[in-house]
């Protein structure tokens, strides 16, 4: 996003919700200046308030001189450097130079991981890796609390429930979106956020996958479905979350 650092919120979450980015690259005259995620502007959402949080500069919410890597990376050295820095992605740079060239996020790693002889079962990992992002929330909640919530509990999805039934999954892409679709309601009226309630950004076909599950399997799974979480059943209850940055975590942890 060439001269962004000083441009506001608003013309972030137009980009990423248009084109359903989780992160921004943020440039300046071509050479990196920072990175901004959905987490970033759920935690603006949450503490600033919108329309408020619109108005304020990119710069202020980015994370500046984030981990960058140049095109002669291995992956094996990237996934190590993901998984010791929980990063999401890594920024490609030219050797001593801060001039982006591309970037490499744990959605690839997924997509090209193959390897049909790693038949763990997802049981068989560390249960803290599985469990990590699992937040509940009522599908009645206002849009507002549920964003608060997701911030404090530092994820960027939750599931929904209506009573004890799983209902959907909410994340902070599906927000992202609905704030660039609705901006100029949300302008108007100071009170959209809390009028409305979780049940109305979430998706409602949650596929799962048992949690004896191979790992070659569920990535295979999420690979065919294109998406970056698959919560995890046992005798019907949902136990955890496998994701994409669970996934740079086991290869973290085999290397």
């Amino acid at each position: 996003m060439e001269g962004a650092p000083n441009r506001t919120l608003e013309s972030a979450i137009l980009i990423m919700g248009t084109r359903n980015f989780r992160r921004l690259p943020i440039t300046k005259l071509g050479k990196l200046r920072g990175i901004l995620t959905v987490t970033d502007i759920i935690r603006a959402i949450a503490e600033k308030g919108l329309p408020d949080g619109f108005e304020e500069k990119i710069s202020d919410w980015m994370t500046e001189k984030p981990k960058t890597v140049t095109s002669d990376t291995s992956i094996s050295a990237a996934v190590e450097l993901m998984s010791q820095g929980n990063f999401g992605s890594l920024l490609i740079v030219d050797e001593g130079s801060d001039l982006l060239r591309g970037i490499v996020t744990e959605r690839d790693i997924l997509r090209h991981f193959k390897d049909d002889s790693f038949t763990r079962k997802l049981s068989d990992l560390d249960q803290s890796m599985i469990s990590r992002d699992l937040v509940k929330i009522q599908k009645s909640t206002s849009l507002i609390d549920a964003i608060k919530k997701m911030n404090e509990a530092g994820t960027h999805r939750m599931l929904t429930y209506d009573g004890d039934k799983l209902s959907g999954i909410v994340t902070a892409n599906s927000i992202t979106a609905l704030c660039s679709v609705e901006r100029e309601e949300i302008a108007a009226n100071r009170n959209f956020l809390s009028s409305i309630t979780v049940d109305f950004v979430a998706t409602s076909n949650v596929i799962t996958a048992e949690v004896d599950t191979k790992l070659s399997d569920a990535i295979d799974l999420m690979v065919k479905e294109n998406i970056g979480t698959l919560p995890l059943t046992k005798d019907g209850e949902i136990v955890g979350i496998f994701s994409e940055r669970t996934l740079i975590h086991v290869l973290g942890k085999m290397k």
